[in-house]
């Protein structure tokens, strides 16, 4: 449920690779769950989020929608995280967050 990126709780590296971006707002992703092997992707303007307990599943189930009010994409994903796998998420949010100030 959530959890299984195999890093470090306190590591989430970038992608290895430079994005290898596809015309207009799209770029080929690498795929966590085949390596080597990659998928095209739009680059939403930014994101909403919602959420909801879900204890009879085992956790919580985020929403996430691509795009923002003024531009909104049709891209949503839905996941149901363990307590757990919600606290690896923030984690590897706060990790982003402190490479980025890391950078030049």
């Amino acid at each position: 449920m959530g959890e299984v990126l195999g890093l470090a709780p306190a590591d989430c590296p970038p992608f290895p690779h430079p994005l290898m971006l596809a015309g207009d707002r799209a770029a080929w992703f690498p795929n966590a769950f085949a390596p080597g092997h990659y998928t095209m992707l739009p680059i939403c303007d930014g994101l909403a989020m919602g959420w909801a307990p879900a204890a009879e599943l085992g956790g919580v189930v985020l929403c996430l929608h691509g795009g923002n009010a003024a531009a909104p994409t049709g891209e949503v994903i839905a996941t149901l995280l363990s307590r757990r796998g919600l606290k690896r998420l923030i984690g590897d949010l706060q990790s982003i967050d402190r490479q980025l100030n890391e950078r030049p």
